[in-house]
């Protein structure tokens, strides 16, 4: 499960960043702190998930695990279209909503041709999950470092 890790060391280093070389340190240190804790909300919530998506888990099982995963992927969307990001950031606070966002429909489309289709049909959606989680890392990193680069000025 190297990819929660992963999602969770990428959000974090938004929080590592907080407040280097800018004057208005005091409102990028309250956006920082705002997108850590959603972000520690969502990979709580994503881990407790994950743990229940094995590969001896039935359909049905996975079916409701990725229910959750969609869930859980809504609630930090949520959380972060609420936080006010600074002006410097805000084009890469939306990309960064984006992503999940897109993470979201990725899901909601596995879970959906889980439960449809042949057994070949709902292993390809399986893979095209994993692939899309894989892509979806990179979006990831790519908007945190974007993030930070604009924070540290």
């Amino acid at each position: 499960m190297g990819s929660r890790r992963t999602t969770a060391a990428l959000l974090l280093a938004v929080a590592a960043l907080a407040g280097c070389g800018n004057d208005d340190a005091d409102a990028e240190n309250a956006y920082v702190d705002a997108v850590a804790t959603a972000q520690r909300a969502y990979v709580s919530r994503f881990d407790e998930t994950a743990a229940k998506l094995t590969p001896t888990s039935s359909v049905a099982q996975d079916r409701v695990t990725l229910g959750a995963f969609g869930a859980a992927t809504q609630t930090v969307v949520e959380a972060l279209r609420g936080i006010e990001p600074p002006a410097a950031v805000r084009e890469e606070h939306d990309r960064l909503v984006g992503v999940l966002v897109g993470y979201q429909r990725q899901v909601a489309d596995a879970r959906k041709r889980l439960g449809e289709g042949t057994a070949a049909q709902r292993a390809r959606a399986r893979t095209e999950l994993t692939a899309g989680v894989e892509a979806t890392q990179k979006r990831l990193t790519d908007a945190i470092t974007a993030i930070n680069s604009e924070l540290q000025g």
